[in-house]
This record gives C-alpha cells, structure tokens and sequence, in this order.
C-alpha cells in the first residue's frame, strides 16, 4: 500500500510539471504579450505612420498663384486705340505742315474743321469707349530750332508746345468735346519726327494718346 501511495505522488508532480511548462509556452508564442506601449501611445490610440506624414501636401493643399486683382482690363484697348492715334496729328503735315514758328494759333479755321471730320471719329470713340479716368493727352511740339527753355527774351520750346497744345484743346471744347476728358501738355522738340530735318516746320505739331490717370503701375505701362 505505501508504495502505490508513492506512485501516486510521483504522478501528481509529474502533472504539475506538465501544466507549467505548457503555460510558458503559451506566453512565449504570443507575440501581443510585449510591452503595449508599442502599439498604443499616452493618449490610448494607435501611433500615427510617420511615413505617410506630409504627403498629399504637395498637391491637394499646394499653394496657387496669387492672380493680381489691381491689372486694368482696358489695357490692352488703350494700347490698341493709341496705335490708331499714331497716325492722328494736328496740323496734318500736308494741307498746312505745322504751326507757324514761334506761334501757337490754329493756322486756319477752315482746315481745323475739315481735319475734325476727318479725325473727330476717332477721338470721340476714344473718349466713349473708356471710363472717365482714361482721358485723351494733348502734346504739343515744337522744331529744334532755339532753346528748350527761356533764355532772356526767347520764350523757348517748352512755352510754344504746350501753348499750342492748350490752343487745340480749347478749340475742340467749343466744338462739343468734354473739357474734363482732355489734359495737355507741351514736350518742346523731344519728340522730333523721324526722319525729317529737325527743324522743318511738321515738327510744330500737336498729336494725341489716351492715358490712365488712375495711376497705377499697370496703367502706366499704356503710356509707353
């Protein structure tokens, strides 16, 4: 009897044995028993993939050009009209070559009238076509002949030009044109015609363009 008794305990330890050793293996096979800080962070949520960070910003959420918003849209109007005012002087050159040396009145009435059914069209359509802010320069010019400036009692070319400029503008106001949409201006002999002789009379002339008086950096681009 005591020796099945001691068969009996034999048994039991070898059990025991048993039962521990298949429950280490047990936590060694599983591989979610590591330390949980690895798959879960403070806050109790998964780690972000830092690999993934920062894409897409590339593309969905890339900067777009910023599209100037101060760009006058009739720019390229203004520029187009003042190629046609090119070929739009007073005297024309041909009838009456220029204005008298030294002198600023219109040379004759007749002829002014007759050059304003020629070339009116065009200035009216200008002074419609654009907002009040676009207005029409009158530039007066004078020969190369005598200074720029006044030199004891020569007046000099800046004075006749700029007279001559204000005398073609007054005389298209008592013809029904808007003072308000004209400004003048004299240039002197700055501005002679190509290929003429600096001193021939067609270079005392007035001719014309629009400008912008909003003055902004965009409309002064039209002047040029």
């Amino acid at each position: 009897m005591r020796s099945i008794s001691n068969f009996r305990i034999i048994l039991m330890g070898i059990i025991i044995l048993s039962l521990a050793f298949c429950s280490n293996d047990k936590k060694d096979s599983n591989p979610n028993t590591n330390d949980s800080s690895q798959s879960t962070n403070d806050s109790g949520n998964a780690p972000k993939d830092r690999s993934l960070e920062g894409e897409g910003d590339s593309s969905s959420e890339a900067k777009k050009p910023e599209i100037p918003t101060n760009i006058d849209p009739n720019i390229a109007l203004i520029r187009e009209m003042n190629e046609k005012f090119k070929n739009v002087r007073y005297p024309d050159g041909n009838t009456i070559e220029g204005f008298e040396y030294k002198k600023w009145e219109i040379p004759n009435r007749q002829d002014f009238v007759k050059w304003i059914k020629a070339s009116g069209n065009i200035i009216k359509e200008s002074l419609d076509k654009f907002p009040e802010s676009i207005k029409l320069e009158i530039s007066g010019h004078a020969d190369t002949s005598g200074p720029e400036e006044k030199e004891g009692n020569k007046l000099g070319n800046l004075y006749y030009s700029k007279k001559r400029a204000e005398t073609v503008k007054s005389s298209l106001v008592k013809l029904g044109f808007p003072e308000k949409r004209m400004s003048f201006k004299g240039l002197g002999s700055s501005d002679p015609i190509p290929g003429i002789d600096g001193t021939s009379a067609k270079n005392r002339r007035v001719t014309f363009k629009l400008v912008n008086e909003s003055a902004t950096s965009e409309s002064d681009e039209t002047d040029k």
